[in-house]
């Protein structure tokens, strides 16, 4: 399930710490994404949402860029059980009415709000002095909630006079003039949460904010304030990050535990399966760098790369460290894997080049977009990481990254164009037949939705396992694709792993093999159809074994707007559903590019 952070015009600088910590206290459990207006106007995302965040900012963006259609549209997803969180600009938006600096020229804001989420008039600012992208205005205020009291950071917040109590609860008012701060409604089936104050503001922020102004002239009086504001904030650390989880919790959020990332450095372990290679991938990065001071260190487009052995110390987070493999312990097994991928290929193309870290920020992310790096590594080298900061999906939406999910992004360098749209076609195939050929895995009953997910059926329905990813690049009259892989293997969250479906032990080592060798075998018998008109054809049989859509009914919409029912017959020989109407044409559909569902927004692709 996701978590829809709002990523429009009218945001704040504030919004990047919001996210962080959403993603400090969600992430186990959900997928915390920002989106443009455009995914709350036309997207479907009302089934696959569990929250809708409204950042600090200014109001009045906000009710252009989602006009009238994406208003409702959160309206009616809240009255239908959805849940909405709105901080300062946020609650301004959901509230009955505005009255922002009354009086005030330029200032000045009133009118009614048509969200209308929390039956308040949100009236600021609570501090005098609020000057736009300044801390003028800004002050660590005292709140005080049912059990307690503390202060938390406002800029240019309100304070919420309700205007209907009936379905409303105070969970914080402020302490001077005993105003609510913060607001809890039911909506319908749903709830909302306003706050006046930034609880997402922790002191380690302002420090960061201060540090960046140390050497700005212009920065002079906000650097002054916020040395003042610090240690009040400071001393409430612990209250404040309390309070955010229980606010998240009566929105029926699962907080399972902070989920955090190390600040410690961890390297990329390169390792092959044949020790000339791995003496091959060293002189090629060694001949890449640039050496100083005995370190030796690639500059690529999206990151720096310091190249060296173990025992290297690193203290830059901003670097990444590849350091060739020598038998040490790692989560993910290596020598299991490679002897695993062995027993199936004796001979292998994928997975003989593998390269592993306990945390990087995207698998996806370093091989697509540093090609110094990705160039020196082999077509059919994987990397697989435990975790991921930052993991990357369709669209917007990106893999949810915990211990027990297996994560990893192939590089395959690729010849021939009318089969690359069919290459993730292949990788879902492998993924399926790969689970169900390895030990204790026979009789999952596992699918494929087009174009990139992977289900399970379960006692509950069906529920979503995996999803792949391909990116490519036409790169020295080849295409250099990035093929990457989120597949829940022994994490029972976000929504279900294999391990849940089998009282037999899975391990992630063998799986990856079986997926590996599996796509190898495809691959090979792809090569041999270059040049043919329909260049899957010879697939097509098992690849609807396992997809879900069969006859499925669709509603697609045409050049016009119009909207018509059409049943899906199969793939055509562009990678596009083939449909038949009701009227019995035959027809190619595309997705519009929603990332929520791909069957919810299918039009005629334009011939």
């Amino acid at each position: 399930m996701n978590v829809l952070i709002y990523d429009g015009p009218g945001v704040t600088s504030l919004q990047q710490p919001l996210i962080k910590v959403l993603k400090k206290l969600l992430c186990n459990s959900y997928d915390v994404i920002p989106v443009d207006p455009q995914t709350f106007i036309n997207a479907p995302f009302e089934e696959t949402t569990s929250l809708i965040v409204m950042p600090g900012g200014r109001d009045l963006l906000f009710l252009e860029s989602l006009g009238t259609r994406g208003i409702n549209k959160i309206r009616n997803y809240v009255s239908n059980g959805g849940k909405y969180l709105g901080i300062c600009g946020g609650g301004y938006f959901a509230s009955k009415r505005v009255e922002f600096e009354v009086g005030r020229p330029q200032y000045e804001v009133v009118g009614d709000r048509p969200l209308q989420l929390c039956p308040a008039v949100a009236k600021g600012c609570v501090v005098k002095g609020f000057e736009y992208n300044t801390e003028r205005g800004s002050a660590a205020v005292e709140i005080k909630t049912q059990d307690d009291t503390l202060k938390v950071y406002v800029n240019g917040g309100p304070s919420f006079h309700l205007t209907d109590t009936a379905n409303t609860t105070v969970l914080a008012t402020y302490t001077n003039n005993n105003e609510p701060a913060i607001v809890e409604t039911v909506i319908g089936k749903g709830k909302s949460i306003v706050l006046g104050p930034h609880l997402e503001v922790s002191s380690d922020l302002l420090q960061e904010q201060m540090a960046s102004m140390l050497n700005d002239p212009q920065k002079k009086e906000d650097l002054e304030i916020l040395t003042l504001l610090y240690p009040e904030i400071l001393n409430y650390e612990q209250k404040r990050y309390k309070l955010f989880a229980n606010i998240l919790q009566r929105l029926g959020m699962v907080l399972d535990g902070e989920y955090t990332f190390e600040d410690a450095i961890h390297p990329i372990w390169i390792s092959t399966v044949n020790p000339e290679d791995k003496q091959y991938l060293k002189s090629q990065f060694l001949s890449a760098a640039t050496k100083k001071d005995g370190v030796y260190s690639i500059s690529d487009n999206a990151s720096e790369w310091i190249v060296g052995e173990t025992g290297i110390e690193l203290k830059d987070p901003s670097k990444e460290l590849l350091v060739f493999y020598q038998d040490k312990p790692t989560s993910f097994d290596i020598l299991k894997f490679q002897k695993c991928l062995l027993e199936y290929a004796p001979y292998p193309t994928f997975g003989k080049v593998l390269l592993f870290s306990e945390l990087t920020s995207s698998t996806q992310t370093l091989i697509e977009k540093n090609p110094t790096f990705a160039n020196i590594l082999p077509s059919g080298s994987v990397f697989v990481a435990s975790q991921q900061s930052a993991g990357k999906g369709r669209g917007k939406n990106s893999w949810i990254s915990q211990k027990g999910c297996l994560q990893f992004s192939m590089r395959l360098i690729h010849t021939n164009v009318g089969s690359v749209i069919f290459i993730q076609y292949l990788m879902g195939l492998a993924v399926v037949q790969g689970i169900r050929k390895t030990k204790g895995c026979k009789e999952l009953n596992v699918h494929l939705k087009w174009p990139n997910d992977i289900y399970a059926k379960t006692p509950d329905g069906l529920k979503k396992i995996g999803g792949i990813l391909t990116t490519s690049e036409f790169f020295q009259k080849s295409f250099a694709l990035t093929v990457g892989c989120g597949l829940n293997v022994l994490n029972s969250k976000p929504s279900v792993c294999l391990q849940d479906l089998t009282p037999n032990k899975i391990e992630m080592e063998t799986i990856l093999a079986a997926i590996l060798s599996e796509f190898e075998l495809l691959y090979t018998e792809l090569v041999t159809y270059f040049g043919i008109d329909d260049v899957f054809a010879p697939f097509r049989e098992r690849y609807y074994r396992y997809w879900l859509h069969t006859n499925q009914s669709v509603n697609v919409e045409d050049a016009d707007g119009n909207i018509t029912e059409c049943h899906i017959r199969g793939l055509d020989e562009n990678g596009f559903l083939k449909a038949k109407t009701t009227s019995g044409n035959l027809i190619s559909l595309q997705p519009d590019g929603n990332s929520f569902d791909m069957l919810k927004g299918l039009i005629y692709v334009k011939k």
